[in-house]
């Protein structure tokens, strides 16, 4: 592996993963981040904003001319993952071929698409091909406070990697700057990628809640299946139901008429995104006078 302070770079697949990994490949030392690193991007209005989001330069749809061009230490392959098996088979597999041809160390090959697997890619590209599929921390901050500890890069090696002690402290070392690194099976990745994904979204709905601010004198309605919203609040509990009450219900209006003393003060539409609002559902209570406002996760309805 040549030496981290003249390691190059090609990014495949410039797009907003690899602009949010950019203090990764900023964070390297040695030669300058534009003579290091160059992105690739099918996005042609977006050229120059990924050039000044990252430092680095942005060609548009070059994949072979950038590999040529930079003959790069590492491969950031990030394209959509409906792209993944076409892209390795039209644009790495005949690079890789070059570089065996010539005699010259394969590039790491960082795979970001969760699909194909690293075997996929050493059957295309060769077994002695490094290749890990990586993952990324997606948890920066919270409620504007740095939260990186909350989560981890998850980085999956096939059965025979073939990687070295010093390339996957290399690879423990590049991704450090968005928190820890961890390394996982193919197995292990499905349940601490659930792990993950149902922090954040916790997350996001306790501040909610704490945004709202409900007290005893509330009475809360949530609609979606999220019953422990209501042991989480002092709030009166303003549902005939507590399990999966949906926006598609036709007895919340006949409940609401015969029972008025139950009438929310607040509404929170649990997963929900602003399309609910043109519903029968939210124009009973907009009719009513409530104000809509858009959630990090949900949608709510107040009148207070």
């Amino acid at each position: 592996m040549r030496n981290i302070d003249d390691m190059k770079l090609v990014i495949i697949g410039m797009g907003y993963l690899m602009e949010y990994i950019a203090p990764c490949y900023q964070a390297l030392p040695g030669i300058s981040l534009r003579e290091r690193a160059m992105g690739v991007t099918a996005d042609a209005q977006a050229v120059a904003a990924k050039e000044q989001a990252t430092g680095i330069p942005v060609i548009l749809n070059d994949n072979a001319g950038a590999l040529r061009k930079m003959n790069p230490d590492v491969i950031l392959f990030a394209p959509p993952p409906s792209l993944a098996a076409s892209l390795t088979e039209q644009v790495l597999v005949p690079y890789y071929k070059e570089r065996k041809a010539a005699g010259e160390e394969l590039p790491l090959l960082f795979a970001f698409p969760p699909t194909p697997v690293g075997s996929y890619y050493q059957e295309q590209l060769g077994a002695e091909c490094r290749v890990a599929n990586i993952l990324p921390n997606m948890i920066r901050e919270i409620a504007g406070r740095p939260s990186e500890e909350a989560g981890f890069t998850m980085v999956t090696l096939p059965e025979n990697h073939g990687w070295n002690r010093e390339e996957l402290a290399f690879l423990t070392d590049f991704f450090a700057p968005l928190g820890q690194v961890v390394f996982l099976t193919p197995q292990e990745v499905k349940g601490a990628l659930a792990v993950s994904c149902s922090n954040q979204m916790l997350t996001e709905v306790l501040l909610d809640m704490e945004e709202l601010a409900l007290t005893s004198e509330d009475k809360l309605f949530v609609i979606g299946i999220a019953p422990w919203m209501y042991l989480n609040t002092e709030a009166e509990c303003a549902a005939y139901s507590t399990w999966e009450t949906l926006e598609t219900d036709p007895l919340i209006p006949v409940y609401y008429e015969i029972r008025r003393e139950k009438l929310p003060t607040v509404v929170y539409c649990y997963e929900y995104d602003e399309s609910i609002l043109e519903t029968e559902f939210a124009h009973y209570f907009i009719n009513m006078g409530y104000e809509p406002g858009a959630m990090r996760h949900g949608i709510v309805l107040l009148n207070r």
